[in-house]
Protein backbone atom coordinates (compact mmCIF):
# COMPACT_ATOMS: atom_id res chain seq x y z
CA UNK A 1 0.00 0.00 0.00
CA UNK A 2 2.88 2.11 1.05
CA UNK A 3 4.08 1.70 -2.41
CA UNK A 4 1.23 2.06 -4.18
CA UNK A 5 0.23 5.48 -2.59
CA UNK A 6 4.24 7.02 -3.61
CA UNK A 7 3.47 5.66 -7.33
CA UNK A 8 -0.31 7.49 -7.06
CA UNK A 9 1.12 11.27 -6.21
CA UNK A 10 4.27 10.64 -8.65
CA UNK A 11 6.91 9.27 -6.20
CA UNK A 12 8.84 6.10 -6.79
CA UNK A 13 9.82 4.76 -3.39
CA UNK A 14 14.04 6.23 -4.27
CA UNK A 15 13.09 9.48 -5.40
CA UNK A 16 13.56 11.03 -2.18
CA UNK A 17 17.11 10.27 -1.64
CA UNK A 18 18.24 10.51 -4.99
CA UNK A 19 16.49 13.77 -5.58
CA UNK A 20 18.00 15.19 -2.39
CA UNK A 21 21.77 14.01 -3.29
CA UNK A 22 21.49 15.51 -6.34
CA UNK A 23 19.99 18.93 -5.33
CA UNK A 24 23.01 19.06 -2.90
CA UNK A 25 25.87 18.14 -4.91
CA UNK A 26 24.73 20.68 -7.61
CA UNK A 27 24.56 23.47 -5.03
CA UNK A 28 27.86 22.93 -4.03
CA UNK A 29 29.67 22.49 -7.43
CA UNK A 30 27.57 26.03 -8.49
CA UNK A 31 29.21 27.21 -5.17
CA UNK A 32 32.41 25.80 -5.56
CA UNK A 33 32.30 27.16 -9.12
CA UNK A 34 31.59 31.04 -8.36
CA UNK A 35 34.38 30.45 -5.15
CA UNK A 36 36.95 29.28 -8.20
CA UNK A 37 35.54 32.17 -10.41
CA UNK A 38 36.42 34.52 -8.04
CA UNK A 39 39.90 33.43 -7.76
CA UNK A 40 40.14 33.70 -11.61
CA UNK A 41 39.09 37.33 -11.87
CA UNK A 42 41.13 38.48 -9.37
CA UNK A 43 44.17 36.68 -10.64
CA UNK A 44 43.47 37.43 -14.10
CA UNK A 45 43.09 41.41 -13.08
CA UNK A 46 46.12 41.42 -10.72
CA UNK A 47 48.67 39.35 -11.52
CA UNK A 48 47.55 38.42 -15.43
CA UNK A 49 46.73 35.04 -17.40
CA UNK A 50 49.74 33.24 -16.42
CA UNK A 51 48.76 33.20 -12.48
CA UNK A 52 44.93 32.50 -13.64
CA UNK A 53 45.78 29.36 -15.94
CA UNK A 54 45.30 26.94 -12.49
CA UNK A 55 41.67 28.46 -11.47
CA UNK A 56 40.87 28.87 -15.08
CA UNK A 57 41.68 24.54 -15.31
CA UNK A 58 39.77 24.32 -12.18
CA UNK A 59 36.89 26.29 -13.63
CA UNK A 60 36.62 24.11 -16.27
CA UNK A 61 36.64 21.02 -14.42
CA UNK A 62 33.31 22.20 -12.60
CA UNK A 63 31.41 23.41 -15.58
CA UNK A 64 32.18 20.30 -16.83
CA UNK A 65 30.90 18.80 -13.63
CA UNK A 66 27.65 20.86 -13.89
CA UNK A 67 27.00 19.65 -17.07
CA UNK A 68 27.43 16.16 -16.64
CA UNK A 69 24.80 16.89 -13.41
CA UNK A 70 22.28 18.66 -15.13
CA UNK A 71 22.42 16.64 -18.63
CA UNK A 72 22.90 12.71 -16.69
CA UNK A 73 20.85 13.62 -13.65
CA UNK A 74 20.74 11.41 -10.57
CA UNK A 75 23.61 8.88 -12.58
CA UNK A 76 25.74 7.14 -10.10
CA UNK A 77 28.84 7.25 -12.16
CA UNK A 78 28.53 11.20 -12.85
CA UNK A 79 28.13 11.30 -8.54
CA UNK A 80 30.93 9.86 -8.05
CA UNK A 81 33.00 11.34 -10.77
CA UNK A 82 32.19 14.63 -8.73
CA UNK A 83 33.25 13.30 -5.64
CA UNK A 84 36.45 12.13 -6.70
CA UNK A 85 36.95 15.71 -8.24
CA UNK A 86 36.19 17.24 -5.08
CA UNK A 87 38.57 15.10 -3.02
CA UNK A 88 41.14 15.64 -5.94
CA UNK A 89 40.32 19.61 -5.56
CA UNK A 90 40.90 19.58 -2.10
CA UNK A 91 44.23 17.64 -2.03
CA UNK A 92 45.21 20.24 -4.85
CA UNK A 93 44.30 23.00 -2.53
CA UNK A 94 46.37 21.24 0.53
CA UNK A 95 49.44 21.50 -1.30
CA UNK A 96 49.00 25.11 -3.03
CA UNK A 97 47.27 26.69 -0.42
CA UNK A 98 49.46 26.72 2.53
CA UNK A 99 48.41 23.54 3.56
CA UNK A 100 46.18 23.15 6.55
CA UNK A 101 44.98 26.86 6.20
CA UNK A 102 41.29 27.95 7.05
CA UNK A 103 39.84 27.44 3.90
CA UNK A 104 41.79 24.19 3.23
CA UNK A 105 39.91 22.93 6.88
CA UNK A 106 37.28 23.87 5.42
CA UNK A 107 37.17 22.42 2.50
CA UNK A 108 38.03 19.30 4.09
CA UNK A 109 34.73 19.54 6.06
CA UNK A 110 32.88 20.30 3.56
CA UNK A 111 33.91 17.21 1.44
CA UNK A 112 33.40 15.08 4.32
CA UNK A 113 30.21 16.15 5.25
CA UNK A 114 29.24 15.55 1.22
CA UNK A 115 30.36 11.85 1.03
CA UNK A 116 28.54 10.68 4.96
CA UNK A 117 25.24 12.33 2.45
CA UNK A 118 25.57 11.11 -0.44
CA UNK A 119 27.83 7.76 -0.30
CA UNK A 120 26.41 4.03 0.30
CA UNK A 121 28.31 2.41 2.93
CA UNK A 122 30.81 0.55 1.40
CA UNK A 123 31.85 3.56 -1.06
CA UNK A 124 31.53 6.21 1.83
CA UNK A 125 34.61 3.70 3.76
CA UNK A 126 36.45 4.06 0.37
CA UNK A 127 36.16 7.30 0.36
CA UNK A 128 36.83 7.94 4.15
CA UNK A 129 40.14 5.68 3.94
CA UNK A 130 41.83 8.22 0.67
CA UNK A 131 40.74 11.27 2.92
CA UNK A 132 42.79 9.71 5.68
CA UNK A 133 45.33 8.23 3.34
CA UNK A 134 45.42 12.70 2.42
CA UNK A 135 45.22 13.72 5.67
CA UNK A 136 48.41 11.48 6.61
CA UNK A 137 50.40 12.76 3.32
CA UNK A 138 49.91 16.50 4.61
CA UNK A 139 50.49 16.08 8.06
CA UNK A 140 53.78 14.19 7.38
CA UNK A 141 54.70 16.69 4.53
CA UNK A 142 54.28 19.92 6.91
CA UNK A 143 56.38 18.27 9.63
CA UNK A 144 59.00 16.40 7.27
CA UNK A 145 58.77 17.96 4.29
CA UNK A 146 57.10 21.36 3.87
CA UNK A 147 58.90 22.34 0.98
CA UNK A 148 56.70 20.00 -1.14
CA UNK A 149 53.70 22.25 0.50
CA UNK A 150 53.24 26.16 -1.63
CA UNK A 151 51.21 29.17 -0.77
CA UNK A 152 50.24 30.71 -3.98
CA UNK A 153 47.41 32.88 -2.34
CA UNK A 154 49.72 34.36 0.28
CA UNK A 155 49.46 37.67 -1.67
CA UNK A 156 45.53 37.38 -1.67
CA UNK A 157 44.03 41.14 0.40
CA UNK A 158 42.33 40.11 3.41
CA UNK A 159 38.81 40.78 1.61
CA UNK A 160 39.20 38.36 -1.19
CA UNK A 161 40.40 35.39 2.26
CA UNK A 162 36.97 36.84 4.50
CA UNK A 163 34.81 36.30 0.98
CA UNK A 164 36.30 32.56 0.42
CA UNK A 165 35.96 31.77 4.06
CA UNK A 166 32.63 33.17 3.91
CA UNK A 167 31.70 31.21 1.08
CA UNK A 168 32.58 27.51 2.97
CA UNK A 169 30.69 28.59 5.74
CA UNK A 170 27.21 29.84 3.07
CA UNK A 171 27.70 26.34 1.66
CA UNK A 172 27.83 24.41 5.11
CA UNK A 173 24.72 26.54 6.08
CA UNK A 174 22.71 25.55 3.02
CA UNK A 175 23.35 22.17 3.06
CA UNK A 176 22.15 21.83 6.20
CA UNK A 177 19.03 23.89 5.37
CA UNK A 178 18.77 21.69 2.39
CA UNK A 179 18.73 18.44 4.21
CA UNK A 180 16.01 19.81 6.61
CA UNK A 181 13.77 21.00 4.36
CA UNK A 182 13.81 17.77 2.56
CA UNK A 183 13.17 15.82 5.40
CA UNK A 184 10.10 18.32 6.66
CA UNK A 185 8.67 17.70 3.15
CA UNK A 186 9.10 13.76 3.38
CA UNK A 187 7.73 13.78 7.18
CA UNK A 188 5.08 15.72 5.74
CA UNK A 189 4.40 12.82 3.11
CA UNK A 190 4.93 10.41 5.88
CA UNK A 191 2.34 11.61 8.20
CA UNK A 192 -0.21 11.88 5.34
CA UNK A 193 0.72 8.41 4.33
CA UNK A 194 -0.07 7.25 7.87
CA UNK A 195 -3.26 9.12 8.12
CA UNK A 196 -4.75 7.17 4.70
CA UNK A 197 -3.54 4.11 6.65
CA UNK A 198 -5.19 4.48 9.62
CA UNK A 199 -8.36 5.23 7.64
CA UNK A 200 -8.26 2.36 5.90
CA UNK A 201 -7.30 -0.04 8.72
CA UNK A 202 -10.69 1.16 10.52
CA UNK A 203 -12.76 0.70 7.20
CA UNK A 204 -10.75 -2.80 6.88
CA UNK A 205 -11.67 -3.40 10.99
CA UNK A 206 -15.43 -2.30 9.67
CA UNK A 207 -15.83 -4.90 6.92
CA UNK A 208 -14.38 -7.48 9.08
CA UNK A 209 -17.27 -7.24 12.13
CA UNK A 210 -19.32 -6.91 9.48
CA UNK A 211 -17.87 -9.84 7.80
CA UNK A 212 -18.26 -12.05 10.80
CA UNK A 213 -21.32 -11.27 11.73
CA UNK A 214 -22.49 -12.10 8.36
CA UNK A 215 -20.81 -15.41 9.11
CA UNK A 216 -22.10 -15.65 12.07
CA UNK A 217 -25.95 -15.39 10.85
CA UNK A 218 -24.97 -17.59 8.18
CA UNK A 219 -24.12 -20.35 10.68
CA UNK A 220 -26.80 -20.29 12.53
CA UNK A 221 -29.31 -20.07 9.47
CA UNK A 222 -27.25 -22.87 8.20
CA UNK A 223 -27.72 -25.02 11.23
CA UNK A 224 -31.59 -24.35 11.90
CA UNK A 225 -31.52 -25.21 8.39
CA UNK A 226 -30.29 -28.35 8.93
CA UNK A 227 -31.94 -29.10 12.27
CA UNK A 228 -35.37 -29.19 10.57
CA UNK A 229 -34.58 -30.97 7.60
CA UNK A 230 -33.51 -33.69 9.97
CA UNK A 231 -36.78 -33.65 11.56
CA UNK A 232 -38.43 -33.59 8.48
CA UNK A 233 -36.30 -36.94 7.39
CA UNK A 234 -37.61 -38.49 10.88
CA UNK A 235 -41.27 -37.57 9.84
CA UNK A 236 -40.66 -39.35 6.08
CA UNK A 237 -39.44 -42.16 8.10
CA UNK A 238 -42.40 -42.61 9.93
CA UNK A 239 -44.76 -41.95 6.72
CA UNK A 240 -43.38 -44.66 4.86
CA UNK A 241 -43.47 -46.99 7.98
CA UNK A 242 -47.50 -45.96 8.28
CA UNK A 243 -47.83 -46.51 4.10
CA UNK A 244 -46.15 -49.74 4.33
CA UNK A 245 -47.70 -51.29 7.67
CA UNK A 246 -51.04 -49.58 8.57
CA UNK A 247 -52.33 -47.87 5.71
CA UNK A 248 -51.73 -51.41 3.78
CA UNK A 249 -54.26 -52.98 5.82
CA UNK A 250 -57.09 -51.35 5.67
CA UNK A 251 -56.92 -50.77 2.07
CA UNK A 252 -56.52 -54.37 1.28
CA UNK A 253 -59.50 -55.64 3.85
CA UNK A 254 -61.61 -52.83 1.34
CA UNK A 255 -60.36 -54.03 -1.55
CA UNK A 256 -61.25 -57.83 -0.54
CA UNK A 257 -64.64 -56.43 0.31
CA UNK A 258 -65.89 -55.20 -2.76
CA UNK A 259 -64.69 -57.95 -5.19
CA UNK A 260 -66.29 -60.33 -2.51
CA UNK A 261 -69.76 -57.43 -3.02
CA UNK A 262 -69.42 -58.15 -6.53
CA UNK A 263 -70.08 -61.60 -7.30
CA UNK A 264 -73.70 -62.34 -7.44
CA UNK A 265 -74.52 -65.64 -5.53
CA UNK A 266 -74.24 -63.64 -2.21
CA UNK A 267 -77.75 -63.05 -0.72
CA UNK A 268 -78.48 -60.36 1.42
CA UNK A 269 -77.72 -61.00 4.71
CA UNK A 270 -73.96 -62.22 3.37
CA UNK A 271 -74.23 -59.02 2.14
CA UNK A 272 -74.98 -56.49 4.91
CA UNK A 273 -72.14 -58.35 6.96
CA UNK A 274 -69.80 -57.54 4.23
CA UNK A 275 -70.90 -54.11 4.12
CA UNK A 276 -70.41 -53.77 7.91
CA UNK A 277 -67.30 -55.55 7.78
CA UNK A 278 -66.35 -52.66 5.01
CA UNK A 279 -67.48 -49.83 7.16
CA UNK A 280 -64.81 -51.09 9.62
CA UNK A 281 -61.97 -50.94 7.38
CA UNK A 282 -62.89 -47.62 6.56
CA UNK A 283 -63.28 -46.37 9.92
CA UNK A 284 -59.56 -48.20 10.45
CA UNK A 285 -58.06 -46.59 7.54
CA UNK A 286 -60.04 -42.91 8.83
CA UNK A 287 -57.90 -43.56 12.13
CA UNK A 288 -54.89 -44.11 10.37
CA UNK A 289 -54.90 -41.07 8.39
CA UNK A 290 -55.80 -39.05 11.36
CA UNK A 291 -52.57 -40.32 12.91
CA UNK A 292 -50.90 -39.99 9.84
CA UNK A 293 -52.06 -35.76 10.00
CA UNK A 294 -50.81 -35.53 13.81
CA UNK A 295 -47.66 -36.93 13.38
CA UNK A 296 -46.74 -35.23 9.90
CA UNK A 297 -48.47 -31.67 10.87
CA UNK A 298 -45.26 -30.03 10.37
CA UNK A 299 -44.22 -28.37 7.13
CA UNK A 300 -42.85 -29.82 4.15
CA UNK A 301 -39.59 -30.36 3.25
CA UNK A 302 -40.01 -28.06 0.04
CA UNK A 303 -41.02 -25.22 2.39
CA UNK A 304 -38.23 -25.36 4.59
CA UNK A 305 -35.17 -25.62 1.77
CA UNK A 306 -36.71 -22.79 0.15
Amino acid sequence: MIVNFLHNNGRQPEDFLEALEWRILVKITFFSFFAILIYMSYDWMHSGIQKAIPSSSALFLYGGSIYLLLRYKRKALVKHLVLSLYVMSVTAGFFLMGGFSNIVLLDFMNILLLITILSQRRVRLVYYALISIVLVVGAWCSLVAPHWIQNNRIGDPIYLVGLHVMLRFVLIVVNSFTIRREFVKENKVTRELNSQLIAANGAVEDQKAALEKINAQLDELVQNRTEKIKKLNLKLIDYAYFNAHKVRGPVARILGLINLLNFEDIDEQERIVYLNKLRDCVEDLDLVIREINDTLEEKSPMEVVY
